[in-house]
């Protein structure tokens, strides 16, 4: 450290300096934070000082001078209070020159070992003042609250220490009420299989695990925040040019290669770097999975080369206790080419909770833009915006209100949607301020402070504490729960009322067998029909390509013969050619829509369920009917066609904003090599539109035929098989002998949350 030889100062100073033989923990700390290798040896002495602060203004001066650093020291040398401060330690002052900073730094180191601790709440009310009208930053606020908290019991330090160990694996799992549904939920399920009327229902092999996506624009800290969030179990940084998926499981790597299907589209880009890239490392895995250890996992994220460009996703396992009730996918950056946005589109759609992390330094109106769009996706409970690296943009807490407030006035104001709506869509936003790389280094270091934030300044707690308490107090929607807790409630009913219970007649039964055996046929009809008139999809598709391919050369070369030899903007070509392409695919997805909806087999299938309305014996009998109604009318939807379209649609006008900037020369469109361009553009994009049309469409027929059999098989087990067991006379095929196991446990079973 850089000592200040004491005659170096002496000279100019009337006024004989003290010899320190240490400095004490609030000084060291101070000189750490404001200054590099600065190593304080000498004082003013006491009286100096204590004539310094003998007036009723001692707060103001302390504070005064304490506000002071190298940042802000030549403001401060231009305020006359200042100077006249300074003069009355050393009339000399105005002669030092360049150690003027050395004499603002041994009086700051005078003043923080003769400030007396009754003055310290003064002071420090002093600073935030100063801080919320702007004078000094927020960085600065919170360097001299770790100072003046170094003058503090060990007590007081010891409590600091408890809160800086807690992170995302200290929450208490088990005492959670989700923990709890999760753990009965499986207990109900295995019951089930074991009871002949309910063993049949299909049921998911999958837990109802929530889903977190991570995502933010480039260099925003996603690679950062995870090592921080699973502290205690996850080391590596990781920048996520593919998808990282974190499970819960034993520790294990995996990597999941794409399919040939996509490698030989994404062959077919105008971008022929990219192409060499990916046909370099294609090893016609198509779709398969390896296990590959941790050094393979940072040589392969870490390599320029472009051989990650072949991988569908990397998925991490790790045994911490957060990824048993929710998995976390960290996405790539925003925007990224067309196949890595929508699979980041994929995984947003099925999340719960989406953290968008915005850096401090370069938020822009694309953040808006991709906020917009996630805020308002139906499956989306909530949305933490955090602002990241808030220690570099040295913000004030006025700078921080500031940049939330215009945040939020700018969703307000582009959200076209009724009021009422408006109100709940902004309910679903969460604000964050952190600093993750130094909340990393103070869990990873076990220190308290760091460049004047603790653990809970640097915003990581409370961003971890409202993650967990979203999550696990959650209102859980999922179908399957709901059609549990209806199945639970009827075996507890029967328990409590089994000779009162009224059944079914035989024809009734009957009736309804018949009923439920034609809807099966239904579901194979609709599956086997609906993929039937597609074809029309692709003949429209490819009219819509070369429509708006024809107008869109026919305006340029309109433009080229009507401006020859000059400069001429192309942004109103280009405008109109994609929102031409969006509104065209809108009303090419609302076709398709109406063709699923109109199906024979779909619409008969929605009747049939109508018609089982009369044979709803009970009240929880109703439930479970109007549950299956209810699913059946969620099972069409196109929000995630639309917005893969839209997608789509924007990284073609990206790239035609490349290849045909604003105002572009005459002389660069004659040439004609622009044109041929713009063709391999218009077929290229259409042809992923159209692949990600046929994927869309396809998954909505194999959702349709999921859950309708699904539905099928609750309904068989309670409308039919349920009475046919409690009529029965044979111990093997009786409820009530076949129950007599499971009684204490359904009773103990709970399936309520929060």
């Amino acid at each position: 450290m850089q000592k200040h030889k004491s005659q170096q100062v002496a000279l100019s100073k009337k006024i004989k300096l003290i010899p320190l033989e240490s400095m004490n923990e609030p000084t060291s700390i101070f000189c750490d934070l404001f200054y590099i290798n600065v190593h304080i040896i000498f004082l003013f002495p006491k009286e100096v000082i204590d004539n310094l602060l003998k007036d009723k203004d001692k707060i103001d001066i302390c504070t005064l001078f304490l506000a002071c650093n190298q940042q802000n020291f030549e403001i401060f040398t231009k305020l006359s209070v200042f100077n006249n401060l300074c003069l009355k330690v050393d009339s000399s002052f105005n002669t030092l020159g360049n150690l003027s900073l050395i004499f603002l730094q041994i009086l700051q180191a005078s003043l923080l070992h003769y400030i007396e601790q009754k003055d310290l709440k003064a002071v420090l009310s002093e600073i935030k003042l100063l801080r919320k009208k702007g004078l000094i930053t927020f960085h600065d606020e919170r360097c001299i609250i770790a100072v003046f908290d170094a003058y503090k019991t060990k007590k007081i330090k010891t409590k600091v220490s408890e809160t800086k160990s807690l992170s995302l694996s200290g929450f208490n799992y088990e005492a959670s009420s989700y923990d709890n549904l999760l753990a009965n939920m499986k207990r109900l399920k295995v019951i089930l299989s074991k009871l002949p009327f309910s063993k049949d229902i299909a049921f998911s092999a999958c837990e109802c695990l929530q889903q977190v996506s991570i995502l933010g624009r480039k260099d925003s800290g996603k690679s950062s925040l995870m090592p921080l969030l699973l502290f205690d179990y996850i080391k590596t940084h990781i920048n996520p040019v593919v998808p990282i998926l974190y499970k819960s499981g034993k520790k294990d790597i995996n990597i999941k290669y794409l399919l040939k299907e996509q490698i030989d589209i994404l062959s077919l880009s105008p971008n022929k770097d990219y192409v060499s890239k990916l046909k370099k490392f294609d090893t016609n895995k198509d779709g398969t999975t390896q296990s590959i250890p941790l050094q393979t996992l940072e040589e392969l994220v870490n390599s320029k080369d472009g051989r990650i460009s072949v991988l569908d996703s990397i998925s991490i396992y790790s045994e911490h206790p957060f990824l048993k009730i929710a998995s976390i996918n960290m996405l790539p950056s925003l925007p990224t080419n067309t196949l890595r946005h929508l699979q980041a589109d994929s995984y947003i759609e099925n999340s719960e909770v989406i953290i968008y992390l915005i850096n401090s330094l370069e938020e822009n109106m694309q953040d808006v833009k991709y906020v917009l769009d996630i805020v308002q996706r139906t499956s989306v409970r909530q949305v933490f915006i955090v602002f990241t690296k808030i220690d570099k943009a040295n913000l004030s807490s006025q700078s921080m209100k500031l940049k939330l407030d215009n945040f939020r006035e700018l969703i307000d104001s582009k959200l076209f949607v009724p009021k009422t709506k408006k109100t709940k869509i902004l309910k679903k936003l969460s604000f964050h301020f952190i600093t993750i790389n130094i909340a990393h280094e103070l869990r990873s270091k076990n220190i308290d402070m760091k460049e004047g934030f603790d653990i809970n300044t640097s915003g990581i707690l409370k961003l971890e504490s409202e993650l967990f308490n979203s999550l696990v107090n959650a209102d859980i929607s999922n179908y399957e729960l709901q059609f549990l807790k209806h199945i639970l409630e009827l075996l507890k009913n029967y328990e409590k009322n089994q000779k009162s219970l009224a059944l079914p007649s035989e024809m009734e039964l009957s009736a309804v067998k018949k009923l439920l055996d034609s809807m099966s046929l239904m579901i194979v009809s609709a599956t086997n029909t609906l993929p039937s008139r597609y074809s029309d999809f692709h003949t429209s598709l490819k009219n819509l390509k070369e429509n708006l391919y024809s107008q869109f050369i026919s305006s340029l070369n309109f433009t080229l013969s009507k401006r020859r030899g000059t400069t001429f903007n192309t942004a109103r070509l280009k405008n109109s050619s994609i929102e031409g392409i969006k509104v065209s695919l809108q009303g090419l997805m609302d076709i398709l829509t109406d063709h699923f909806l109109n199906n024979t087999s779909v619409r008969e299938f929605k009747s049939a369920l109508k018609t089982l309305s009369k044979y709803a014996f009970t009240g929880v009998h109703k439930k479970i009917l109007s549950l299956a109604e209810e699913l059946v009318n969620n099972i069409i939807s196109y929000e995630s066609s639309t917005s893969k379209s839209i997608i789509i649609a924007d990284r073609f006008a990206f790239r035609l904003d490349e290849l045909l900037p604003d105002n572009i020369p005459w002389q660069e469109l004659k040439d004609g090599e622009i044109v041929k361009k713009v063709r391999e553009y218009f077929e290229y994009y259409f042809l992923i539109l159209e692949k990600n049309m046929d994927l869309s469409f396809a998954m909505q027929i194999d959702r349709f035929n999921t859950e309708a059999r699904f539905i099928v098989s609750v309904l068989n087990a309670t409308y039919v098989a349920f009475f046919e067991s409690i009529a029965s006379k044979d111990e093997n095929t009786s409820l009530e002998s076949l129950l007599k196991p499971f009684t204490k446990e359904l009773n103990e079973i709970n399936l309520e949350h929060k």
